[in-house]
């Protein structure tokens, strides 16, 4: 589930990986209304460092279980 928060500057999402055949990784995109980089990250409340701002991506490891991601703009 993504929830836009743009007003504040913020983006979340709330993931449920897979838990039978979890992947080893997963890639979420997350696009700003009008084209904002990503200035920071935190996953389940900690900061993440692995994403790349120019690509709008954010690379999650494998996990079993929830991940909640905030991305800032």
């Amino acid at each position: 589930r993504i929830t836009s928060h743009v007003a504040e500057g913020h983006i979340e999402a709330s993931i449920e990986p897979p838990r039978r055949t979890p992947p080893n990784e997963i890639v979420l995109r997350l696009r700003h209304p009008e084209g904002k980089p990503m200035r920071a990250v935190t996953v389940n409340g900690k900061r993440h460092t692995d994403f790349d701002a120019k690509r709008e991506t954010i690379r999650l490891p494998r996990a079993a279980k929830p991940l909640n991601v905030r991305a800032e703009f």
